[in-house]
Order: structure tokens, then sequence, then C-alpha cells
């Protein structure tokens, strides 16, 4: 599973109970922190994300493309769902499974 917005990426692997967080500065300059996540969060980040890209969503709110830009997607072993929001304000409050994603990644940050 992943999370990309314009300056993090969040990375959730179904092999390991970690999650990664990468922060861009820019495209030669990131960090890299990785932590263990529990499972219950795990299988909470699947449940939300996957109803994030298999709902289609109308966004009512208009942002620039400069603000609340994010693409989520998750994989199995033949699939890949994925979702691209532009122009969302704050992609953590557009709606009830990002709140949820958002408090959950935040435990971990």
């Amino acid at each position: 599973m992943s999370i990309d917005d314009r300056n993090l990426s969040i990375r959730i692997y179904d092999y390991s109970d970690s999650i990664e967080f990468i922060t861009w500065k820019n495209i030669n300059d990131y960090t890299t922190k990785s932590f263990k996540i529990s499972k219950n969060d795990k299988k909470a980040l699947e449940e939300n994300i996957y109803t994030i890209v298999t709902t289609p969503y109308e966004n009512e709110i208009f942002c620039t493309d400069y603000v609340g830009k994010i693409n989520i997607s998750m994989s199995n072993h033949n699939s890949t769902y994925s979702i691209n929001l532009n122009s969302v304000c704050d992609w953590k409050t557009f709606n009830e499974e990002t709140k949820n994603i958002s408090k959950i990644i935040d435990r971990y940050k």
C-alpha cells in the first residue's frame, strides 16, 4: 500500500510489519524512516485504503493543484487499485477514510 502527496511518501508492505515514511525536500534530498506497525493498525489502513481506491468520489470543494494532491494505491499478487485525488485542499480531511488513515499515520510519525 502506498500514499503519496507532494512532500511525503508512505509505504506499508504486505511482507513485513513496518511502515516507511519518505520525506522529500527535492528529487535528490530526502529522508527515510521506518517503524514497526501493529497488526490492528495495518488492517485498519488496508480497510480504509481499499474503500478509497474502490469508491468513486466527487469533490465539491476546489483548491489548486498546488494544495491537496494525493495518490493512494494498493496491490495484491496480480492487480493494483489506485486513485489520484487533485485539488482536495487538505487530503487528511477529505472524507472519513482519509481522516482514519491520517490518525493512524500520525501515531507513527
